[in-house]
């Protein structure tokens, strides 16, 4: 409970209510409000008082204040906790008045155990009733969340209607202009949230303009865990995890399904939950309309598999299904489908449902595992995994997504740990029959991490042969390199955050590949992972260019050593010949020998294509970025390659259609905002550039190289003052590395040759990788016919 009112601020508030309202006691509040409970003396009843903090008081107009809250006092609606009354204290302190609700919040009747189902649909109903009315109205709640449901006599009411966006715009700087929602939900200056972490959406988290469909996904996040009794991003632990998973994760339908929630509630759940609002329920009165139809549907089928009066009998019945099963040590359920033939499939990602979030990447590599294994196969077509992953998160059926992709059959699974064990649960289904051609449980030590992906990935080749056109012996899986289960786990864990591609994720790759290595010091796949690690922090300008890529080095020719026959360390060789050495035949030499020895080893073909991209061989470029993607359909990071690649060979539309291909599967993926607001910022459309670099920048952490797009973006937009803003932020000293090379293209940009090449002199003696790209890079046009230009592609040896 908060501290007790001070005396002079009770006398303020009391005297500013006067004789119509009698303060009794505190009931509590939040960040942004104190709550108390008044009497009401002319009408006998209690109401409520919300003051809103000092600090947040002090930054909001009292006129706009009062403004939007005679908005929100125009809903009228039986679900709509109506607002009475408002004003200000003497010392400037914004009040408003409710009625007060006698009952317990949601938040409360949750802490008291499951809900049933009848009960959660009717809160539910309630709920987007009030949502309905309040949409027709222009009004957006904003903060939907179980402590603003509250409960009485079996009818569900919302509170603080509105209030959230009142705060928003009644905000002020200094010179007195208003204020929109601030990114991340925080008011400027006071660090008051404008929406609870638990329940904003993705655009609120991103900082974008909110309309009716937050409040549907809010809406949503309510549901799943009044249904399931669970929140579906219960495994993040801290406020800044959980704004992560809003704009990133796709939650699991399994707890509802688990739950026993009908097919038809789970999946307008699920849509609530798009990360795209455009596939949500438009508003309130679309949510509303379609819940009384789920609920009707999910309540006759609720009623037919068992409702109260047939429970009993059903509990029964499980529970000798449960005695058949456990005689048998094992139940295979493999089917035969009749007359269907599998030629193309579908892999869609395997479900991490161990209840552990950094089990996370083990359920990547075995999904682009059984993807690349499959792919092997003579003519068998893999459908491209950005495509199954994003229909998949629309909630679309395996029929569904068979036929929207044109395959056969949609392998799909789940990876459980629990104690010592590991479980991995897969099956296939066909898309003509809808019927399964096979499934299959695997279980094994924890430790034995390569032994399941092995036991998956040939029993489900197997058990397809007999269907499969493509008639050739099922491949073996790649060596792992080690016999060492423990190191293995600790590469797999490099790999997964090498592929985050974020400075906090190559960080924690270099420790994992690092300790791979140390427990297995002839672990090739682990030393060449490090030196990628390293190289791969000195392209995106976390680390200094003689520490990332000179490192990279000594551990690609030491991996080497161990074994020369393994692709990786040529290609991580190849990689720093290119970016570091600037020496273009043995960086295609060492690209080359890499395809040669694993013609599916996606990374050698994306890193040639960056070669390629510098030889301006552009049509080469993108065939070797195509055919990256091919052998590696699910990495997010092989398809933003090809958008990169098309950025540089001045494709400017190609690279914004296929950087929307790695946004649908991951839309808070920081390197593709950030090379498609370059894209943006080449096509002259500044205004949308500007917006999607400042997303970029704000996603990255404010990396180095994204600070640098923004401020080129801003120069370009005429906002001289923010670019030079952002050029003092990258050069105060602060920073381990300053890209001097994406300096010299702000410079470039302001239309300051001299401090440009001055730049790219630095660049050049720092030997930055950029350098490698010199002679083709669209932003340093207006400086070629600059003879000290000419001079230093001449000693980069680019001419």
């Amino acid at each position: 409970m908060s501290a007790p009112l001070p005396v002079a601020l009770r006398d303020q508030l009391q005297s500013a209510l006067g004789t119509t309202y009698t303060l009794e006691r505190e009931l509590g509040g939040g960040g942004m409000s104190r709550v108390f409970v008044a009497r009401d003396e002319a009408l006998g009843r209690d109401v409520v008082v919300k003051v809103l903090a000092p600090e947040l008081a002090a930054e909001l107009s009292a006129e706009r204040f009062a403004r939007e809250i005679r908005l929100v006092a125009a809903l009228q609606e039986p679900h709509i906790v109506p607002v009475l009354a408002a004003g200000v204290t003497a010392n400037g302190l914004q009040y408003y008045t409710m009625p007060f609700v006698r009952g317990a919040s949601l938040r409360q009747r949750l802490a008291g155990g499951r809900v049933p189902f009848t009960e959660a649909v009717g809160i539910l109903r309630d709920v987007a009733r009030a949502l309905a009315h309040a949409h027709d109205r222009g009004v957006v709640h904003r903060d939907i969340k179980p402590e603003n449901v509250l409960l009485s006599e079996r009818t569900a009411v919302v509170t603080d209607f509105g209030i959230a966006k009142a705060i928003a715009v009644s905000s002020t700087h200094a010179d007195g202009a208003a204020v929109v929602d601030q990114p991340g939900g925080t008011l400027t200056g006071v660090g008051v949230s404008l929406g609870t972490p638990a329940y904003m959406s993705p655009e609120q988290v991103a900082g974008d303009t909110v309309d009716q469909r937050t409040d549907t996904y809010a809406w949503g996040v309510v549901a799943y865990e009044v249904l399931s009794g669970r929140h579906p991003f219960v495994d993040q632990g801290s406020a800044q995890r959980l704004l992560v998973a809003q704009l990133t994760e796709l939650p699991s339908s399994t707890p509802l399904h688990r739950a026993r929630v009908p097919d038809a509630l789970t999946e307008l759940v699920m849509r609530c939950l798009a990360k795209d609002r455009a596939q949500r329920p438009s508003g309130g009165t679309e949510l509303l309309a379609t819940l009384d139809t789920s609920a009707s549907l999910a309540g006759r089928r609720w009623l037919a598999l068992g409702g109260p009066r047939r429970r009993a009998p059903a509990l029964l019945l499980a529970a000798g299904i449960a005695a058949l099963l456990a005689v048998g040590a094992r139940v295979r359920a493999a089917r035969s489908v009749g007359t269907d033939e599998i030629h193309s499939v579908a892999v869609l990602p395997f479900e991490n449902i161990g209840g552990d979030s950094a089990d996370a990447y083990l359920a990547h590599g075995i999904t682009n595992e059984l993807a690349v294994t499959l792919g092997r196969l003579p003519d068998i077509r893999v459908a491209p995994g950005v495509s199954a992953r994003v229909l998949q998160a629309r909630g679309l059926t395996a029929t569904d997504i068979a036929r929207t992709l044109d395959v056969q059959g949609v392998l799909s699974g789940t990876v459980r740990r629990g104690g010592d064990r590991l479980r991995v649960s897969a099956e296939m289904i066909a898309a003509r029959s809808g019927e399964r051609v096979w499934a299959d449980q695997f279980e094994a030590d924890r430790a034995d991490v390569f032994a399941v992906e092995d036991q998956v990935t040939r029993a489900i080749v197997g058990a397809l042969r007999p269907r499969l056109i493509g008639r050739g012996a099922p491949p073996v899986a790649p060596g792992r390199g080690t016999a060492d289960p423990a190191a293995y786990d600790l590469y797999l864990r490099g790999r997964y955050f090498w592929s985050l591609r974020s400075e906090e994720g190559m960080r924690r790759a270099i420790d994992y590949f690092g300790r791979a290595a140390g427990q297995d010091s002839d672990y090739v796949l682990a030393i060449s992972g490090l030196a990628d690690a390293y190289a791969v922090s000195a392209w995106y300008s976390y680390v200094p260019p003689v520490e990332g890529y000179g490192r990279a080095r000594e551990l690609a020719r030491r991996a080497l050593r161990l074994d020369s026959t393994r692709a990786e360390p040529h290609a991580s060789l190849g990689y720093v010949a290119l970016y570091y050495d600037w020496d273009r035949v043995e960086a295609q030499r060492q690209f080359e020998r890499a395809i040669a020895l694993d013609s599916t080893y996606a990374t050698a073909y994306q890193w040639y294509g960056n070669f390629l991209v510098a030889s301006n061989r552009p049509d080469e470029a993108i065939a070797a970025f195509r055919r990256a993607q091919r052998a590696d359909p699910l990495n997010r990071v092989t398809v933003g390659a090809g958008c990169w690649g098309m950025l540089m060979v001045r494709r400017y539309r190609d690279a914004l259609a296929q950087c929307g291909q790695v946004l649908e599967l991951d839309s808070t993926f920081a390197v593709a905002r950030l090379w498609r607001g370059q894209a943006l910022d080449m096509l002259g459309d500044t205004a949308a550039a500007v917006r999607e670099l400042e997303l970029a920048t704000r996603l990255s952490a404010r990396s180095a190289v994204s600070v640098a797009a923004l401020a080129h973006a801003y120069a370009r937009a005429g906002q001289a003052p923010r670019a030079r803003t952002l050029l003092a932020e990258l050069t105060s000293g602060r920073r381990k590395y300053v890209p001097s090379y994406e300096v010299a293209l702000v410079h470039v940009a302001l239309g300051e040759p001299e401090q440009a090449l001055t730049w790219l002199e630095r660049a050049y003696r720092e030997r930055s990788h950029s350098i490698a790209f010199l002679g083709v890079d669209a932003a340093l046009d207006p400086l070629r016919h600059d003879a000290r230009f000419v001079a230093l592609l001449e000693r980069a040896g680019l001419r």
